[in-house]
Parts: C-alpha cells; structure tokens; sequence
C-alpha cells in the first residue's frame, strides 16, 4: 500500500497575521521552520511578531504592512505572490465581522465586510492559484467559519461571507484535483482572541468555555488539514459531531433575536423524521411480500398446511407465476 507523503511548505503568505489566529500560524509555521510573510495593518505589531520568529525559530520573516479593503495596497500582495522567493502556502486569515440588526449598521461598513472577507480571498486566491500552478504545487488555506453552514440572524453579512467562502473553497478544490494545488477551508466555531472584542460579540460572552478554542489549536487542527490535502476542516470535536439539520438556531445566541423566527428543535428536522418513517413503512411492505419466507417455511416443516393464514394472505398479494407450489 503506498504512503501519500505529507504536505511541507518552504514559505508562507499569512493574511491578518499580527494577532489572533494569524499570529497562532505565523509561530507554528515558524517552529517547523517555514519561512514567512505576514500581511496586516499594524506595522507595528507586525514587526514584533516577526522579530519573534526570527529569535525563537530562525527563519526568514517578510513585514508586508496592507490594508486588503484598499485596492491599491491589495494589488501590491497579489504580486509578491509572483515574486521571489516563492510562496507555496497561502492562508487567507484576514476578515472582519459586524454583529447586531442588519439595518443598525451604516451601508458602507457592510461593504467594507464585503470588500476584505470576499473581494481580498477571491482575488489573493485567484493570484495564489495562478503563481503556484506555474511550479505544479501549493496550498491554498481560507478562514470561513461555523456560521458559514447556517443562516445567522444578528451577522447576517458575516455569516453569509463565510457561506461564501466554503462554498467557493470547496469548489476549486474539485477544480484543482490533479494540478498538485490544494485548497482547503477552515470552519473554526468560537476561538478566544481580540476578534470578538472588535465585532461587538459581547453577547458570546456566556458561551460555555468548552465551547472555546484556543488559536493555536485551530491553527494546528487546519494546517494538518490543509497539509493531508481536505476540502474542509472544522476543529474542535464538539463542532464536528452534530449535523447539520440538528444545529440550534443561530437566533438563540443573538442579543436582539425577535419572536418572528422559528426555533428550530433539536434532533432530526421533520423532512427527515418524515422520510425515516417511510422507509421503515415500505421495509415492512417488502418483507410481507417476500415469497421465499413463504419457501422457506415450507422446506423447513415439510407441511403444505404450515401457516395457513399467511399463506393465505401471500397469495392475495401475488400473481400465480409467483406462488409456490404445495410441496
């Protein structure tokens, strides 16, 4: 049986990388001495981290100061991605988020969401995929999110950016199969860093604290992903063991969620109750009308008399080609 040989990156690109979960996949890419380029707004904490790596790990560590919303700074990322030394990770970790009534939030803030959880991974991926698919390989790693699998009243332009991203991610990972480039998304649920305190997400406050992941293990959990070459990867056990039709509703953790939504309840939706118990009717149809339980019995008795009743109830039930006859 042959052994696929794990993924290994020379040099990384790493969107939003000076706090958060970017800072988390800056450090562990940095200890298995991949070398890095972070992208973020704060040039000062940018050089921080990067001094870091340097001491602690000893790589080589690119500053790129960008804000990803403006378009001129974006274009100058798109071509370090052409430029050398050659980048063969990507991660697109960079996003904002707004929480609260859709209509309380000035337009141009949600264009704003728009323009970097969207715009800024369409067109870094798009250069990303073109740059790595000159050398025949590369990962492409994009941050959506567990709100991406449901509607989520209370951050409906957040939630509906990361639908985007998943469905876009899983997407090209089809189209990319048998180029040697990869794209996978990550589906992170709560994760404990300055993100949440940014958005206003005071009302996850009382989450539970097992329901919290800690950056670092997101990031771990993703890179293995992204490294085996999947689609998709949600860390945590708890947000990767229910399904989706048995998700609580969104609404019951939004600060404002009105009466006018349904809850949905626990356990399997009512389509799927609905079809289980048409397929447990028709199974006990097929069985009453099997005719070898009817050859069967009478092998096993040798009696022509055996189970009149059912025999009975057999032949109403059959054409007389299909009748056995009396032994």
């Amino acid at each position: 049986m042959a052994i696929r040989a794990k993924r290994g990156w020379d040099r990384a690109l790493v969107t939003g990388g000076s706090a958060g979960i970017g800072a988390a996949y800056a450090r562990a890419l940095a200890a298995r001495g991949t070398h890095l380029v972070l992208v973020a707004r704060d040039a000062e904490r940018l050089e921080k981290l990067a001094q870091a790596c340097r001491t602690d790990y000893d790589v080589d560590v690119e500053v790129l100061p960008a804000d990803l919303s403006d378009e001129r700074q974006l274009a100058d990322v798109e071509s370090r991605l052409f430029g050398s030394p050659r980048i063969d990770l990507l991660i697109n970790n960079a996003g904002i988020g707004t929480f609260g009534a859709f209509h309380e939030h000035a337009v141009d803030a949600h264009l704003r969401e728009i323009d970097l959880n969207i715009t800024a991974l369409v067109r870094l991926t798009h250069a990303g995929i073109a740059a790595m698919g000159r050398h025949g390989s590369g990962t492409i790693l994009n941050l959506s999110s567990i709100m991406a699998l449901a509607p989520f009243p209370g951050s409906s332009v957040y939630a509906a950016s990361k639908a985007f991203v998943s469905s876009f991610s899983e997407a090209l990972h089809e189209e990319l199969r048998g180029t040697g480039v990869t794209v996978t998304a990550a589906l992170p649920g709560i994760v404990r860093t300055e993100f949440m305190e940014h958005a206003d997400a005071h009302h996850l406050d009382g989450v539970p604290g097992f329901a919290s992941l800690a950056p670092e293990f997101v990031a771990e959990a993703t890179l293995r992903a992204a490294r085996k070459g999947k689609a998709l990867s949600i860390p945590g056990f708890g947000y990767g063991l229910r399904p989706p039709w048995s998700a609580p509703h969104p609404a019951r953790y939004c600060a404002d969620s009105t009466a006018s939504v349904p809850a949905v309840r626990s356990g399997h939706s009512r389509d799927f109750q609905r079809n289980q118990h048409r397929a447990r009717g028709r199974r006990r149809r097929c069985r009453r009308r099997r005719p070898w339980r009817l050859r069967a019995d009478r092998a096993r008795n040798g009696s022509a008399t055996h189970n009149a009743c059912r025999t009975a109830h057999h032949r109403r039930r059959r054409r007389p080609h299909q009748l056995v006859p009396p032994l």
